[in-house]
C-alpha cells in the first residue's frame, strides 16, 4: 500500500509496477514487453504463492538477419511460414494437459521442454524463428 500521501493513490483502474527491487514485475508475468499482455489481479487468499521457484532462463534467440532490406515477397514469405509454423496454441494446450496429468505438475522434464519452446514460439513474429513441428511431437510424445 502506498504512503497516504502518494500520488499513486489518486489512480483508478490501472495497475502500477513499481521499478525498485533485483527485478522487475511485469518481467516476472510475462516477459517485460508489456505489449497488450493481459492480467487478472486476485484477492482471494486462497490463491497465495505457496511455492517460489527460480525464473526459467532460456537462450536468447538472435532475430534472423536476412543481410539486406526487407521486401514485399519476404512479408509475405514470412507470414506464410507463420501461418505453416505456428504452433503456440498446440504447445500451450499440451503443456497444460501434461501438467494436469503428471504427478510432477509443471515440473515435469516434458513442461520444462514445452515451456522453452512456448518461449521460443512466442516471439517468432520478432524473430523469424520457428518452432520445429517436428519437435513439438517428439516432446509431448
Amino acid at each position: 500500500m502506498p504512503p497516504s500521501n502518494s500520488p499513486l493513490l489518486e489512480l483508478n483502474n490501472c495497475i502500477c509496477f513499481s521499478q525498485h527491487g533485483e527485478r522487475d514485475l511485469p518481467s516476472m508475468l510475462s516477459g517485460g514487453d508489456l505489449d497488450g499482455d493481459r492480467y487478472y489481479i486476485m484477492w482471494d487468499e486462497r490463491a497465495k504463492v505457496k511455492t517460489v521457484f527460480l525464473p526459467a532462463e532460456y537462450p536468447i534467440q538472435k532475430p534472423l538477419d536476412i543481410g539486406r532490406s526487407v521486401n514485399a515477397e519476404d512479408m509475405t514469405d514470412f507470414f506464410i511460414q507463420f501461418m505453416e509454423g505456428d504452433q503456440l496454441g498446440r504447445i500451450a494446450v499440451q503443456h497444460r494437459v501434461m501438467a494436469d496429468q503428471k504427478e510432477e505438475g509443471v515440473l515435469h522434464e516434458n513442461c520444462i521442454v514445452l515451456s522453452e519452446m512456448h518461449s521460443t514460439a512466442v516471439d517468432f513474429s520478432k524473430t523469424g524463428i520457428p518452432v520445429s513441428l517436428f519437435l513439438t511431437l517428439k516432446a509431448v510424445g
